[in-house]
């Protein structure tokens, strides 16, 4: 039983996101090393990632309801493609600070969130009820993430 090209495409847009999530994740505080030796500024960037995912997480649900999934997708990672290169573009030039890698971390995690929402409602729809193996599927490459990002 094959899920279709559509799920086999999304699966592997949702686990290349959740790849680059995890190396924004071990990459951003290990940048934030090289500008600042106080530890509390380096673990500051770990509360705000779980911050942003705590307020963004009930908001999300309402759009991924509301709003065209497929729109959200898009944006989402236009902002975070367009985050990243911006904060490449001024550590290449040497611009900015912690302040800078405080907002471009914020702006990469917010649209982080919408992702697994959108998957885990989009994947259903796109597999006959029959199938059980979708759902599960939509899953392997966020639990893959989780499991394999501490040792990237």
């Amino acid at each position: 039983m094959s899920l279709g090209r559509s799920f086999r495409v999304l699966w592997g847009a949702n686990a290349a996101s959740n790849l680059a999530d995890g190396l924004a994740f071990v990459s951003i505080p290990l940048l934030a090393t090289s500008l600042t030796d106080d530890p509390r500024w380096i673990a500051g960037l770990s509360t705000l990632y779980a911050l942003v995912r705590l307020l963004v997480a009930l908001p999300i649900g309402v759009w991924v309801d509301r709003v065209d999934r497929r729109l959200i997708l898009i944006v989402a990672n236009i902002l975070r493609g367009v985050a990243v290169l911006a904060l490449a573009i001024c550590v290449h030039l040497g611009i900015g600070g912690l302040v800078l890698l405080y907002a471009a971390y914020a702006v990469i995690e917010y649209p982080s969130c919408w992702g697994p929402s959108i998957v885990s409602s989009g994947a259903s729809c796109m597999i006959p009820r029959s199938w059980t193996s979708g759902p599960a599927m939509a899953f392997v490459g966020a639990t893959t993430y989780k499991l394999l990002s501490p040792r990237v």
